[in-house]
């Protein structure tokens, strides 16, 4: 067992040092291109399919407007969602100046079978202006941002995805979210566009042009899948549309209220991670995604077993790459993180595995705020 300890420690240090590595190397060549165009923030439409439920979304929603000028709003909102009713309407009446550029679609429910997400954004695409931006409700983007990937776009067509980095909104299980995305999407998403062509988007926010969404009939052709954002990579990499992975950050803030909610949205996030590993294995997926992911809690098991010397020694390392892996998303992202992030980061690298094996055997429901989704072989039922 000491050679199998030895093994996995110096597979620790050797992967997660080539994460790193290729991380920044990708950060450094996006940076390194430069793009101009005379596109404004008017040809944009940034569409948010809205679900009540969370406690930040108002906020959000407002953060969105004040971080830019002239971007067109379209929000998406059940006619049974009275409460996101609410704070649309109240949104609508504070920020008078802002009316103009906001459309605020009610729909009905969502069909059996198809994904409320998808759903609701085919009624979007009428309004839809020159560049479409699909963000989630929970999630804050910077005009800025949307302008580099106009930028960009207007040289060649693409769907363009970026970073999400979490927010903590306080308490235990917000901590072990935000570590768990923080800690795994900048090094794992750019390191993986850095030896490979992306082959999934984080759906969280994406742009393209238009009139590829409209040619390829996108919404419509994924809105009875599961996992729309692989399901929509799919659609263009089938039509020989690239994926682009860029570092924009997308700041998310999301609250999680107990033990409860952080443990139905842990395993919706897995099913997902599972529907795209069953159809994309390969040498850079397990190098860069899955044995990473798995060799904390096998390692911390192993160690345990094997006396405190061991254990003490991978937790040092363990340590040493949360920290500079903290070190690194303030360098990049710019985001204040405390120092209890890094033991935050601990406890979410051991917890990946437990998390996973729990998704792989409890039945095939999610949860998506107040929306419950059964899984099976004819589809999806709410």
């Amino acid at each position: 067992m000491k050679e199998l300890f030895y093994v996995g420690f110096i597979a620790f240090i050797v992967l997660h040092g080539v994460k790193i590595t290729f991380a920044l190397r990708y950060w450094r060549k996006w940076h390194e291109d430069r793009f101009s165009s005379d596109e404004g923030e008017d040809n944009i439409s940034v569409v948010q399919p809205i679900l009540s439920g969370d406690p930040s979304l108002e906020q959000n929603l407002i953060e969105n407007l004040q971080n830019s000028v002239s971007v067109n709003f379209i929000w998406l909102i059940d006619k049974r969602d009275v409460e996101a009713q609410r704070i649309t309407e109240h949104i609508l009446e504070r920020h008078l100046k802002d009316r103009s550029r906001i459309k605020v679609l009610h729909l009905d429910d969502v069909p059996q079978g198809l994904n409320p997400k998808m759903y609701k954004l085919e009624h979007a695409r009428p309004f839809l202006k020159k560049y479409t931006v699909v963000l989630d409700d929970d999630t804050v983007i910077q005009s800025k941002h949307l302008q580099q990937a106009v930028n960009l776009l207007e040289q060649k067509n693409g769907l363009i995805t970026g970073i999400p980095y979490y927010h903590s909104m306080g308490g235990l299980y917000s901590h072990l979210v935000t570590a768990f995305v923080n800690s795994n999407s900048l090094f794992s998403y750019l390191s993986m566009a850095f030896v490979a062509e992306p082959k999934t988007i984080n759906g969280m926010f994406y742009i393209t042009k238009s009139k590829l969404l409209n040619e390829l009939d996108a919404f419509k052709n994924v809105e009875d899948k599961l996992c729309d954002d692989y399901e929509m990579a799919k659609l263009f990499r089938q039509h020989q549309i690239p994926l682009i992975q860029s570092v924009m950050p997308c700041k998310v803030m999301t609250t999680i209220k107990d033990f409860k909610h952080y443990k139905k949205l842990m395993k919706r996030w897995m099913v997902f991670a599972n529907q795209f590993l069953k159809q994309n294995i390969s040498f850079y997926t397990m190098l860069i995604v899955i044995i990473p992911s798995l060799l904390p809690g096998l390692m911390l098991v192993t160690s345990l077993l094997l006396g405190a010397k061991f254990f003490l020694s991978f937790l040092g390392i363990h340590f040493i790459k949360s920290y500079m892996t903290s070190r690194v998303r303030k360098r990049l992202l710019k985001n204040e993180e405390t120092f209890s992030v890094v033991w935050f980061e601990l406890l979410a690298d051991y917890l990946q595995i437990i998390h996973y094996v729990h998704a792989l055997v409890s039945p095939r429901t999610i949860q998506w705020r107040n929306m419950t989704i059964h899984m099976d072989k004819d589809g999806m039922r709410f």
